[in-house]
Order: C-alpha cells, then sequence, then structure tokens
C-alpha cells in the first residue's frame, strides 16, 4: 500500500515555513476527519504510522493466542471426528456404513467452510466479535447435545450441523484478524493459530478416549464440552477486533475470480480437502481392522498425526514467511498427495507410525498456508474476510465429497477384497486335491465362485435395471 508521506512531503515545495507547518496541520485534521468518516477505530493497527500493522507487541500476540483457541475449538473438532468415527461404526450406529457415518463429519467440515460466504462479509462489516460469541456458544450447546445423541439424526443434527455452523462462526474471524497487526511475520502467526486445530486434534481424542474408559461416551462428551467452555471464555476475553473501514461489502467478490492466482488457488483447495482429510477419518479403522495396531494404540493414531500437524504448521508457515506461500502450499500439497499413496503400501506397526508423522506433518500446513496465500495476493486488506470466505466456500464443496465417497470406496472394496481373499484360500487349500482326484477344486468351480460375488452382482444388477446411480 502507498504511503501519503511523499505527497505531503510534495506539497510544502514551494511554500514559506509558516505555510508549510499550517498545510501540515490542514493534513493532519483531514486524515483525523477521513478516519472518523470511514469508521477508523483508535485501535494499534491504526495508530501505527501510516496506517500499517505493528508486526508485534503485548496485543497482536494476544490475539494470536486467541486465534489459536478458536482454531483449537473449530478445526479441532474437526480433526477429532476419527475417534467418534471408530466409536460409532463399533457401538451406537454399528448398522449404519463407512460412508453414512462419515457423512455427519462431512457435513461438520462442508459448514466449517461454507458459512465462510457470510461469514466473511460480516466479519468486514464489523460483526466479528459477534461471530465469536456466537459460534461459541452454538458450539458448546452442540458438544453437549451430541452426550445425549442415541440415533443416526440426532448425531446428524448435533454434530453435523450444530457443530459445523458453531465452528464455522470461529474460524474465519481468527485467522482474519491476524491481517491488522502483523506484516512480514503474517504467515508464522498464522501458522501458530491454526496449529491450535491440531492441539486440539490432539487432546480431545486422548480425553474422550481416557475419559470413556472410566465414566462412559455420554459424560467423556460432556468433558470435552467443559473444555470447550474454558477455552472458548479466554478466546473471547482476548479477542479484539480491529476494524479498519465499516463499509458495506458485497457479499461476493467476484473481481477475485477475475485474478488467476486465486481462481487457481481456489481450484486446488477444493480438489485438494476432497482428499486430504480420508486418512484422519480412518487412519484408526484402517490400522485396527488390518491388524496393523491393537485397539488401545490404533485410538491413538490420529492424536499423534494431528501432533505432527502442529509441528509442520510452525515450520512449513515460518517458511513461508522468507519465500513465497504459494510455493511453499505446492510443495507440501505434492508430498501429501505422495504419501497418501504409500498407505497401500503399509504392512506393519512402525510402517503406520512413520506414515502417520509423515502425512500429519505436510497435511497440517494445507489449512494454514492458504489464508497467508490470500493476505499476500489481496492489496485492500478490508477485502481480506470476504476473500477468504468464499475461498473456503467454494472448498467447502470438496470437503463434502470427499470422505463420504472414499467410505462407499471403503465399504465396496472391503466387501470385495474379502470374496477375493476366499477365492485365494479355496486355491491355495485345494491345489494338492487336484493332483489326488479328478474333481476341480472349489476356487475353479463356477458355480461356488458365482456364489461369492452373487451379493454385489444382483445389487449392481438391480441398480442397473431401474436406472439407479452406482
Amino acid at each position: 500500500m502507498a504511503s501519503p508521506t511523499p505527497s505531503r512531503k510534495l506539497s510544502t515545495i514551494g511554500y514559506t515555513e509558516k505555510e508549510a507547518h499550517e498545510q501540515s496541520d490542514d493534513d493532519q485534521d483531514s486524515d483525523k476527519n477521513s478516519d472518523q468518516s470511514t469508521g477508523y477505530l483508535p485501535t494499534c493497527s491504526t495508530s501505527t504510522k501510516h496506517g500499517q500493522p505493528p508486526n508485534g507487541g503485548l496485543l497482536a500476540w494476544l490475539q494470536v493466542l486467541a486465534s489459536f483457541l478458536l482454531c483449537f475449538n473449530s478445526w479441532g473438532t474437526i480433526n477429532s471426528f476419527g475417534t467418534f468415527q471408530t466409536y460409532y461404526e463399533t457401538e451406537i450406529l454399528s448398522a449404519l456404513s463407512h460412508s453414512d457415518i462419515s457423512l455427519i463429519g462431512s457435513v461438520q467440515s462442508f459448514l466449517l467452510l461454507a458459512v465462510g460466504f457470510l461469514i466473511g462479509p460480516l466479519y468486514d462489516k464489523g460483526y466479528a466479535y459477534h461471530l465469536v460469541v456466537t459460534g461459541s456458544i452454538l458450539a458448546v450447546f452442540s458438544q453437549m447435545m451430541v452426550s445425549l445423541c442415541t440415533k443416526y439424526w440426532q448425531v446428524f443434527l448435533a454434530q453435523g450441523l450444530g457443530l459445523g455452523i458453531g465452528a464455522g462462526c470461529l474460524f474465519v474471524p481468527a485467522i482474519a484478524i491476524l491481517s491488522a497487526h502483523f506484516s512480514t511475520r503474517l504467515a508464522l502467526a498464522t501458522g501458530i493459530a491454526a496449529s491450535g486445530g491440531g492441539a486440539g486434534g490432539i487432546m480431545y481424542p486422548i480425553l474422550l478416549r481416557q475419559a470413556q474408559m472410566h465414566v462412559g461416551f455420554a459424560w467423556a462428551v460432556r468433558i470435552n464440552g467443559f473444555v470447550m467452555v474454558g477455552t472458548l471464555l479466554i478466546a473471547c476475553c482476548f479477542y479484539r477486533f480491529e476494524s479498519v473501514a465499516r463499509k458495506v461489502r458485497k457479499l461476493f467478490d467476484c473481481s477475485a475470480f477475475k485474478e488467476p492466482p486465486y481462481t487457481l488457488l481456489a481450484a486446488g483447495v477444493s480438489i485438494g480437502v476432497a482428499g486430504v482429510y480420508v486418512p484422519y477419518y480412518y487412519v484408526q479403522d484402517f490400522a485396527i481392522s488390518d491388524g496393523l495396531v491393537n485397539k488401545e494404540l490404533g485410538f491413538y493414531l490420529l492424536s499423534v498425526m494431528n501432533a505432527s500437524g502442529v509441528v509442520g504448521r510452525l515450520l512449513l508457515n515460518s517458511l513461508a514467511d522468507r519465500y513465497m506461500p504459494l510455493a511453499v502450499l505446492a510443495i507440501t500439497i505434492t508430498t501429501t498427495c505422495i504419501l497418501g499413496f504409500c498407505f497401500m503400501a503399509i504392512s506393519n506397526l512402525e510402517g503406520v507410525l512413520v506414515l502417520t508423522i509423515l502425512y500429519g506433518f505436510f497435511s497440517g500446513a494445507f489449512i494454514s498456508l492458504p489464508p497467508s496465500a490470500i493476505m499476500e495476493m489481496t492489496e485492500d486488506i478490508t477485502m481480506i474476510g470476504t476473500r477468504l470466505g468464499q475461498l473456503y466456500g467454494v472448498a467447502s464443496a470438496g470437503m463434502l465429497l470427499g470422505t463420504p465417497i472414499s467410505g462407499l470406496i471403503l465399504s465396496t472394496v472391503a466387501s470385495f477384497s474379502t470374496r477375493l481373499s476366499e477365492v485365494a484360500v479355496n486355491t491355495t487349500d485345494q491345489s494338492p486335491h487336484l493332483s489326488l482326484t479328478n474333481e476341480p477344486p472349489l476356487c475353479l468351480r463356477a458355480d461356488h465362485t458365482w456364489a461369492l460375488f452373487q451379493p454385489e452382482a444382483d445389487v449392481l444388477h438391480s441398480a442397473v435395471k431401474h436406472g439407479k446411480a452406482v
């Protein structure tokens, strides 16, 4: 942003010293009137020279703490859903499929991002603190309601809709506030704040698991809710909104999508979130069901992944301050994609632990880096909330579809792989039989092989016959 200082210096050329002094006083009065007319608040971000962010200070770092706690209770709940997924599959929702259960977490994640379309402009209008308080109340209330749920629709309403909307009200104000306090260290501050999501993903699953073993699932969820109350109260006490200009903003900034960097970033984030969170939902179930880890250790894999994500957010975001955030983001998502394919080759405990740590490290920065990129490419600081909100609003479609589709694939592949393993076992068991008798082994008998795959074939035939999508 261009500084007004040079124009003021030039305006004194040709004036006497007295006239120059009077001109300077007029400029200062004009600035004050301009500040009042545009809604400037007498805060640290606007009281610094030429309106530049202070890039630190006690108030600025208190905002980082508040943002950390807001992310702790927004993305922290999203990152913790894998523990609920495993519990629901084995307990109260055991009759439902992987896809049906993961839809709850997907809707929660979708709403966290989708409400950004509304939250961003409201933030720019000056309602940031109202959003934080509203989101805090809704998130805590929904968390407590989850403890009372016994049916799918109840869990869907409380955890999917309620927690999703509440978390969405917290996320955009948590990240957007930092641009009013930091400039050269903005990416680092954003990384520290966003690491709250990883910290929540560490603490909430462990707390839920340990409390569940002693007081049951319902009270374990309530204990998590009490932690949310305490941390959100601290965040509300420290959060201070720095309004640059209270002007009516557009709900949707179409001009942003005329900028190729912004458009490509929105498309990339949308595609990325469709797959990057699949291991967060299924790593526990994958490791336990495949016998790679015991049940007790398996419940902590999600916390391990989130712990490495905290380190990744801090280190990779600090690199983004030295280099372009988009460049660091590109390297991060490429590495995350490669690591995702590596899950197919895991066959032992050591492999699961190493891959979980690496995947968490690189995927953790995937959510924390886009805001830094948005703030870097946005010249008008008053539009950061809108642009950040609509970016995540567009990306929410990928978040909604990714994990349910993965759950559907998981259920189908698991069913077929079980039957294929039966064929393989029959082949091994019956191979000596072939050399001793004239009868073919079971695996070569068409009636036996067809019986193994008939259930899926009947479903496929019925869907095609009635014109349904498969």
